[in-house]
């Protein structure tokens, strides 16, 4: 039995009666947790399984799945449920996977007929040792990695996070975040390790009955991502101090935060410990951010934080700006495709793909090396121009990209998203703020076209679309 299991069915034998999960118009107590855990255990051990997957989004049920799944089989593959199915097809036969959970409504008790056994491949097993996690998701690209992150790992991020947020077992946790993230799993870890309770979701889509429980239940805590935190202001309005009163801790995820947003959360969290982390799957988080009532609005926002305890940095080829290494005891283990891996460690250290510059001691984020312009030999990073273009007032939103010149080989041009109060404003108006902006820039850093639009293109999550074609087709609308 892996640790963690041992820690929260040590945690249900004590509270059998107390409830531990609870969703919309249903819960779980520690007994009936219990009871589950147990027949899903058996169920894999009558079977012989020793290789699980989860393919779900976030329920009640699944946490139950995945201790009982940790107590019998030494590694549990995560999945994406949005994964094409090919590509999971695939997977599971490559790597011997003998038994997915994807239907995880268990509220009549455990039917084994509705899972999904394999014909057994008993090949050689590809991972050894510790009890490991394998993430199947997406993060940053568009193609599910199989991130090997071992449970000594992910128990030391999970303890570095409880002791900053000072989580306790009398704590409610709003649990939003999907569970075959990074982010979503090892909040859902720190509830295990801590044996504190949960409300379940799947994301924020019935916000509203989320807000009617509080108001029985208060939240203790919340981990969102800054996406989320703008549609809980929305929705809010004059009613969020209601909902964030009893709040004792917030974790954020590593996106960047507004500055609408970061005014909002010194506002309305007064009592509440609020940390915002850099990471990725493969280091879950790296470095940690203190927000609200402690948030320096002078400190630039593209600041990743203080390193986690554990954790070690540098720059690539010992430059001021580059890459970002990392390496430590928060590291994945690997990937499963040998050749991903070669791909991606230089040595012991990850490449993260970030680029990121030293300054006065201090890690700044500019963006991503697959988002790096060169202009006429000049490095630009597009999120860097993005973050000098959205400090103006009237701008909502800002995607910068290149398009070919003949002289420089590319040139700089932005797509900009006005907010809905100063929709009024001339072109001529904003080239003013433009160019009193970027007068103590290098000249190549001011795009030399920008256009105004409705709506910027982003992903269903909210995140920039930075497909050439489809920005050049906003471009040219």
């Amino acid at each position: 039995m892996s640790f963690l299991a041992e820690k929260f069915i040590d945690h249900l034998e004590k509270n059998r009666g107390k409830v531990v999960f609870y969703t919309f118009g249903h819960e779980l107590a520690g007994n009936e947790c219990l009871t589950l855990i147990e027949e899903i255990r058996l169920f894999l051990q009558k079977h012989s399984i020793k290789s699980v997957a989860i393919s779900s989004k976030n329920s009640i049920y699944w946490p139950i799945i995945y201790i009982a799944s940790k107590i019998s089989v030494k590694d549990v593959f995560v999945f994406d449920p949005n994964m094409p199915t090919n590509s999971l097809s695939e997977t599971v036969k490559k790597f011997s996977i003998e038994c997915i959970f994807s239907e995880l409504d268990l509220s009549n008790g455990f039917d084994e007929e509705r899972v999904d056994i394999q014909e057994k491949n008993l090949g050689n097993r590809i991972l050894k040792g510790d009890s490991n996690d394998i993430l199947f998701t997406s993060g940053t690209t568009a193609e599910p990695k199989g991130v090997v992150i071992s449970e000594e790992a992910y128990c030391h991020v999970a303890y570095a996070l409880i002791k900053k947020l000072k989580q306790i077992d009398t704590d409610l946790e709003l649990l939003s975040m999907p569970f075959y993230h990074s982010f979503g799993l090892t909040r859902l870890r720190t509830l295990f390790l801590v044996g504190n309770c949960g409300f379940i979701s799947d994301g924020l889509k019935n916000f509203p009955e989320i807000y009617k429980f509080s108001k029985l239940h208060p939240f203790t805590g919340l981990s969102l991502v800054p996406s989320a935190i703008v549609i809980i202001k929305r929705m809010l309005r004059s009613k969020a101090r209601a909902f964030v009163t009893n709040v004792r801790y917030l974790e954020i995820g590593s996106s960047s935060i507004s500055y609408d947003s970061r005014v909002w959360l010194k506002d309305n969290f007064l009592k509440a410990k609020i940390i915002h982390h850099y990471g990725m799957t493969e280091c879950s988080r790296a470095f940690i951010r203190h927000r609200g009532l402690e948030d320096d609005f002078d400190v630039d926002n593209s600041w990743i934080g203080e390193p986690l305890d554990g954790c070690e940095y540098k720059i690539a080829d010992g430059n001021k700006k580059g890459e970002l290494l990392l390496k430590g005891k928060n590291l994945f283990t690997g990937y499963l495709q040998n050749e991903l891996t070669e791909a991606r460690m230089y040595g012991s250290w990850l490449k993260t793909g970030d680029v990121c510059s030293v300054e006065n001691g201090i890690i700044l984020l500019l963006g991503r090396i697959d988002n790096q312009i060169n202009i006429g030999g000049e490095k630009v990073q597009a999120e860097n121009i993005e973050l000098i273009i959205e400090s103006l007032p009237p701008v909502k939103g800002c995607i910068c990209f290149s398009v070919d010149d003949d002289i420089l080989g590319s040139k700089l041009t932005a797509l900009v998203e006005v907010r809905k109060s100063c929709s009024t404003i001339t072109d001529n108006d904003f080239k003013i703020q433009l160019d009193r902006t970027f007068k103590d820039y290098p000249p190549f850093y001011k795009p030399e076209t920008i256009t105004l639009v409705n709506k910027l293109p982003v992903t269903k999550n909210g995140k920039k679309i930075r497909d050439s074609s489809v920005l050049l087709e906003s471009h040219n609308e």
